[in-house]
């Protein structure tokens, strides 16, 4: 027997069990009673206002036991279509499920209609200009039909959109259940809110499955703020957070380090009695590592097991990859023959954690014997493995090896990525191989792989080394115009070596910068920052520097107190400069004659030849002769 059916009618296909008669007829429901045409009747085939739109005539021949038996199914057909049909849609939107859900099947017309829209859609970008659909054909069953059919998300929207705009027709649960799943899934997010901010505009009802498929896509994409909204409207709306929605939270906040909160998740699930799931546990085991607690995330590996809740391939390799990081490779090997007696095949990222791992202590020959084990195993290496290799053996200074790992790269057909090249450049850096690295960051270029802030940092550091300042800034200005923020190593490199260039006007910026990434400086360092700023005339960023300088321990020479005073006094600023004078007096740094030549030189070139007789006598009062004698101050 089939049935198919839509709101108003059932269309019934009947063949005795025990006979070849077949018996086709339809039952309307637009009142109590139904009836049924055989026999040698026609069959009818009835929309939702009850007007025919096309007759078939359909002769066969049926037995009355066949009658009987199909009596017999009508009566359970009746009970369901009563139910079906008992409640209309509201005019603005129903909470029930749709036809699909509450029916048997999708009436055969219905499912033609659905497939040529579809193909519509495919065929013609202008598709809404051209779609003819009668009124009542369009219905919320149809809607999710073609919505399902897509395999684009936007035009699964634009689909959305355009049933919702027409006459009659409005969406229910399921088509809203559906169109937010369809753009969760394509991580259209935008859209997806956009969505649920007209069903609460409209008074609609937003069910639990709708929250779980939305904090799930959130979650999965890594959309904190709205996974967490989405999470607190659950609870606000008094619907209980299920599984799903703790682990898309989880999810969210493991990705963004947020770990105390994701702490705080567990611990709310264990007082609500929330059940775990193997993500669960992988989730918990992996933040108890990041949060240093070893031997609590494997005592959560056994808990697990023993809660009959086998732990997968994943689980284990974040379990290995962990163990590994600590530099405890024996127990990572231990758990990884463990993953044979739970019949869990390694994959590609177990293998390539214990490399790693092998690396780390140094067992570079054993990583590398490795990979001959997986190749063995059936697991081609991935280009995760090479930039493993490379950058184990430049670690341990084995270049050559590396250059040749990576030729073999190449020669089987794997792109290296930008930290691949950055493994390699880095490791002919640290062994002070500079042209080589250099060399490395062309071809990187020529092969269309972009650099990063960590490839920039290594050529400005290698360039600063062989005193390429000139090269090392150009490099510096390429990548800020990119966008990449240099680490406070190139910085520093920069600033140093642009001072002993004489370029102080540029070390100046750089020292800047140092201050505000927070670089701690030492006594050298506030010399040089003060000794370049003073001699571009940046005086203020020279005061902060002696001012940071004193309030950490630090005591500036009198160099250092004389560029500032010289730097005051090229801008003409006496005043300032006599005060930097009195400071260092009180900080019991003793004035020399160049700190009192630089002054009353000032002083008389602005005609104060008083204040510089004054300034004069108050020296030799302390101690000090300046360089030429009162009467040659007194002349000028």
């Amino acid at each position: 027997m089939t049935i198919l059916t839509c709101s108003k009618m059932a269309y019934i296909h009947l063949k005795h069990p025990s006979s070849s008669a077949e018996t086709v007829g339809t039952v309307a429901s637009s009142r109590p009673g139904f009836w049924f045409y055989a026999c040698d009747a026609p069959l009818h085939v009835f929309h939702r206002q009850g007007k025919p739109t096309r007759t078939t005539k359909i002769h066969f021949n049926i037995s009355r036991d066949a009658l009987s038996y199909s009596s017999l199914l009508l009566l359970k057909l009746s009970r369901s279509l009563k139910e079906t049909n008992g409640s209309k849609h509201p005019k603005k939107y129903s909470s029930r499920a749709s036809d699909t859900n509450a029916t048997l099947a999708m009436p055969v017309h219905q499912e033609d209609l659905a497939n040529k829209i579809y193909e519509t859609i495919q065929q013609n970008d202008k598709w809404e200009d051209v779609m003819t659909l009668e009124p009542q054909d369009l219905e919320p069953n149809l809607v999710v039909k073609v919505l399902n059919l897509q395999a684009r998300a936007q035009n699964a929207l634009r689909f959305f959109n355009w049933a919702d705009r027409q006459e009659g027709y409005e969406h229910n649960t399921d088509a809203y259940y559906t169109i937010l799943s369809i753009l969760g899934r394509a991580k259209m997010f935008d859209e997806m809110l956009s969505i649920l901010r007209k069903m609460r505009s409209e008074g609609c009802e937003i069910t639990k499955s709708m929250l779980n498929s939305i904090v799930n896509a959130y979650g999965m994409g890594g959309k904190l703020q709205e996974t967490q909204e989405t999470f607190n409207l659950m609870e606000e709306l008094g619907h209980k957070p299920s599984l799903i929605a703790y682990n898309s939270l989880l999810t969210a906040l493991m990705k963004h380090k947020m770990f105390d909160k994701a702490d705080n998740v567990f611990t709310k699930m264990a007082h609500d009695g929330v059940p775990l799931n193997r993500l669960t546990y992988t989730l918990k085991i992996q933040l108890l590592f990041v949060k240093g607690n070893k031997e609590a995330a494997l005592d959560t590996l056994n808990e697990m097991v023993y809660e009959g809740c086998a732990p997968d391939v994943v689980t284990f390799t974040i379990v290995i990859s962990y163990l590994c990081k600590l530099g405890e490779i024996e127990h990572a090997y231990e758990v990884f023959r463990k993953m044979h007696a739970y019949k869990c095949e390694p994959n590609i990222y177990t293998y390539n954690s214990l490399i790693k791992g092998l690396f780390i202590v140094g067992r570079a020959e054993d990583g590398l014997q490795l990979v001959n084990t997986m190749e063995q195993e059936g697991l081609v290496p991935n280009i995760y493995t090479y930039t493993v290799l490379i950058d184990g053996l430049c670690k341990a200074g084995n270049l050559d090896r590396a250059n040749e790992i990576f030729q073999e790269a190449l020669t089987r057909g794997l792109k290296p990525n930008t930290v691949t090249y950055n493994a390699l450049i880095g490791g002919h850096y640290r062994n002070r191989r500079w042209d080589e690295a250099t060399d490395i960051f062309k071809v990187m270029q020529e092969n269309g792989c972009r650099p990063d802030s960590i490839t920039y940092n290594y050529l400005i550091r290698g360039l600063v080394k062989r005193e390429r300042i000139p090269e090392a800034l150009s490099i510096y200005n390429e990548a800020t115009e990119k966008g990449f923020k240099m680490n406070f190593l190139s910085l520093y490199g920069l600033a140093r070596g642009l001072n002993r260039i004489g370029n102080h006007k540029d070390a100046s910026i750089f020292f800047r910068r140092l201050k505000e990434v927070g670089h701690p400086f030492d006594a050298n360092d506030y010399f040089l920052g003060v000794m370049s700023h003073s001699t571009v005339g940046a005086m203020d960023d020279a005061v902060g520097l002696l001012h940071q300088m004193i309030s950490r321990g630090f005591t500036p020479n009198l160099t250092t107190y004389n560029m500032v005073i010289k730097g005051f006094c090229r801008q003409g600023r006496l005043e300032d400069a006599s005060a930097i004078l009195n400071f260092m007096i009180e900080n019991n740094t003793a004035p020399n004659p160049d700190t009192y030549n630089i002054l009353i030189n000032e002083f008389l070139r602005q005609k104060r030849t008083e204040d510089a007789d004054q300034l004069y006598l108050s020296a030799l009062d302390r101690g000090v002769l300046p360089s030429r004698k009162r009467d040659v101050y007194l002349q000028v």
